[in-house]
């Protein structure tokens, strides 16, 4: 184990002693640590998930009988997506709210928390010779590197934190011989990492096994874990996409005006458009006899020259067009270039995924402008905003580097973590649901994912969890060249105020 407290400035960007020496010691050595507490908890005999948090019991009001959910809850196991974008904005939070000493009891735990995390370091690459860091290794860097921001803030507020970290080398089998016979592990309070499924895999069992939360920053897969309530899923799934576009359509649109759109021929489109239309289904009161339009589109030739998008459009009002497609650009510029040409004068507001900000290219601002584009995303950061201007200044101080997505995460979920500890002590995790946080990227909101009750056939005593997730997800629409989130323009729209600053 190697103790590490002071932090020198790097020469430049990309290359300095300092990240050479983090790389060489994570070859050599398990761990490092930073900010040893006075008394540390070891965690060692944890209660099993307690019954009481587990899901209710849903009661037919005629029959008096339980109903269980025989529709196994399939979530799509391909699709991979990289969240985030450096041109984004955020949602501020008062630190003093935050931090607010008078909530924690110090005689019912020790001041002291553990922390594990997972990264792919990939210090097995560095070639000193070439005086450079593999690219493989930034994402990893830059987390490191967010957390130490967290852990002197966390200090400042006597929060005080063991932090052990560990380089997967993006390696299943390389993560499994360091989580054998580790000692450190034992007394480790929160597990975090690592970023790949495959990783995720393996570190989510030893949670698990062992008793103890494991907050997965990155992975957003669901079938990662089952029946397993130590797992927090901070990167909200792809059915959270889908039924936070859906919610915010019903919260604007009757259901008439609103219509899915997706392929036959595309599996993950269907699957998401079973995602919206379940959510709806979901909301309905039993009388309720509404439906969402589906257009299931067949034609699959080049440019999608037989589609007729006039049925997608409502003839008298607004119209709602979700399309939930994030692998294929060509596909989405031409439904939305066919909306807008037969647009006229119509009112169109369309709906997509992250990926039509943060991957696709060719599509013009102006026909995102025209058609009311709106967007899921989990993260959002203003570089305009005088908080984000101020950290990121002092990342690069510390670390002369500009931040990247990962080192927000890392600064926003360590922070969080550590606040439940310094709260509620080693069974914080039990409190997840009471406690939701508004931070400079993203709100946490995690809630119970319930196992579906069909694979418990011989036990409908209750529904156990599958894991925790993070609900909350950004709604962005493109308006003034830019996607920002939907309620922070409205405000500003219903104030009567405009953006006067050059954003370009």
């Amino acid at each position: 184990m190697t103790s590490v407290q002071n932090h020198q400035r790097l020469s430049n960007g990309n290359n300095g002693t300092k990240y050479f020496g983090l790389l060489f010691l994570l070859i050599f050595a398990s761990s490092c640590v930073f900010f040893k507490p006075v008394n540390s908890t070891t965690g060692s005999n944890k209660p099993d998930f307690p019954k009481d948090l587990e899901g209710p019991k849903k009661v037919d009001p005629n029959t008096g009988e339980i109903v269980y959910n025989q529709q196994l809850d399939v979530d799509l196991d391909t699709i991979e997506w990289s969240e985030g974008n450096k041109m984004s904005l955020v949602i501020i939070s008062d630190a003093e709210m935050v931090f607010n000493n008078q909530e924690k009891d110090p005689n019912t735990f020790s001041s002291g928390m553990s922390m594990a995390f997972f990264l792919p370091f990939n210090a097995t690459k560095l070639n000193s010779l070439e005086n450079k860091i593999p690219a493989a290794s930034m994402d990893a860097i830059h987390y490191h590197n967010g957390i130490i921001m967290a852990l002197d803030e966390l200090k400042e507020k006597n929060i005080l934190i063991d932090a052990y970290f560990y380089d997967t080398e993006g390696n299943p089998a390389t993560l499994k011989s360091k989580l054998n016979g580790n000692r450190n592990l034992a007394k480790v309070d929160l597990l975090v990492g690592p970023f790949k499924k495959n990783c995720a895999v393996e570190l989510a069992e030893y949670a698990k096994t062992n008793k103890k939360p494991l907050v997965s920053p990155r992975v957003m897969n669901t079938t990662v874990t089952e029946s397993n309530p130590y797992y927090l899923q901070m990167n909200p799934s792809v059915k959270a996409h889908c039924e936070a576009l859906m919610k915010h359509a019903l919260a604007n649109f009757s259901p008439e005006q609103i219509v899915v759109v997706g392929r036959a021929s595309e599996k993950s489109e269907l699957e998401m458009m079973r995602y919206c239309i379940e959510y709806f289904d979901s909301t309905k009161l039993a009388t309720d006899t509404s439906y969402i339009k589906e257009f299931i589109i067949t034609d699959d030739t080049p440019g999608y020259t037989e589609v007729d998008v006039l049925p997608m459009m409502h003839q008298s009002k607004p119209s709602a067009i979700i399309i939930p497609s994030f692998r294929d650009e060509s596909f989405v510029y031409e439904m939305l270039n066919k909306i807008r040409i037969n647009q006229e004068n119509k009112m169109i507001n369309v709906y997509g995924l992250p990926q039509w900000k943060t991957k696709f290219v060719n599509i013009a601002p102006s026909m995102y402008e025209s058609l009311n584009v709106h967007i899921t995303s989990a993260n959002f950061i203003d570089l305009f905003d005088p908080e984000i201007k101020q950290w990121i200044a002092a990342y690069n101080e510390k670390f002369a580097m500009i931040p990247d997505d990962e080192a927000f995460t890392a600064y926003t979920t360590t922070k969080y973590f550590g606040k439940l500890f310094s709260i509620h002590g080693p069974d914080f995790h039990f409190m997840l649901e009471t406690l939701p946080d508004e931070n400079l990227i993203t709100k946490y909101q995690l809630e119970k994912v319930m196992m579906p009750i069909i694979q418990y056939q011989d036990d409908f005593s209750y529904m156990p969890v599958s894991r925790f997730e993070n609900k909350y997800l950004h709604i962005l629409k493109f308006h003034d060249h830019f996607f920002q989130p939907v309620d922070k323009l409205e405000e500003l729209l219903n104030e009567g105020s405009e953006f006067t600053e050059d954003r370009n």
